[in-house]
């Protein structure tokens, strides 16, 4: 049986194939942080989600459950 990756693991390699779209969502979250609120870095983390998803990543859970409710959240406005 193959052993299973750990979400981190999954993380770490997508980060490094979308290190653009990664390092513009950081600097997002990183520019105004004392205050960081749901949905203040959407647009950049869309971007990341889509690279994962173009880049052929499985995302963990917990990061396809948000990508999925600020996409869903998007094509409302």
């Amino acid at each position: 049986m193959p052993a299973q990756t750990r979400p981190i693991e999954k993380i770490a390699k997508a980060t490094a194939q979308c290190s653009v779209e990664a390092a513009a969502y950081g600097k997002c979250v990183v520019a105004d942080y004392s205050t960081v609120h749901k949905d203040m870095c959407a647009k950049e983390f869309l971007r990341l989600k889509d690279c994962f998803l173009v880049s052929g990543i499985e995302l963990p859970f917990a990061l396809e459950q948000q990508a999925n409710t600020l996409q869903a959240a998007s094509k409302k406005a």
